[in-house]
């Protein structure tokens, strides 16, 4: 296997072409209303926990995204989530703060990807 190459200044983990279309027309569905709370929550409660970097609120942060990758079945929303447990548990400051500036990417991504027929 052989990685797609990146246009430069695209970061290939939150790139839209990265996310493959929701499987079934339901799905996207969710992935559509998805997007809704998500840019929400960018305007609410995102820049608190990005400009705080307070472990516990990263933590609180990516259970909220865990939770609704998992209503919306939405898999690129779960590894990010994921991502942010794990750098909030390794306490790296500069791997915090790029995975959380990551956010408005990838809720961009996951609203590409809706926009991507269903197979």
């Amino acid at each position: 296997f052989i990685p797609p190459t990146a246009s430069p200044g695209v970061d290939p983990r939150t790139s839209a072409s990265r996310f493959d279309a929701p499987q079934t027309p339901e799905i996207a569905q969710k992935w559509r209303r998805l997007v809704i709370s998500l840019s929400e929550i960018r305007e609410t409660d995102w820049p608190a926990v990005r400009d705080g970097l307070v472990v516990s609120d990263i933590h609180a942060f990516a259970a909220q995204l865990e939770s609704l990758a998992s209503d919306a079945r939405c898999g690129p929303l779960d590894t990010y989530s994921r991502r942010l447990h794990s750098d909030a548990a390794s306490f790296s400051p500069a791997a915090l703060e790029e995975s959380l500036l990551d956010f408005p990417e990838i809720i961009a991504a996951i609203q590409a990807a809706t926009d991507l027929p269903t197979p």
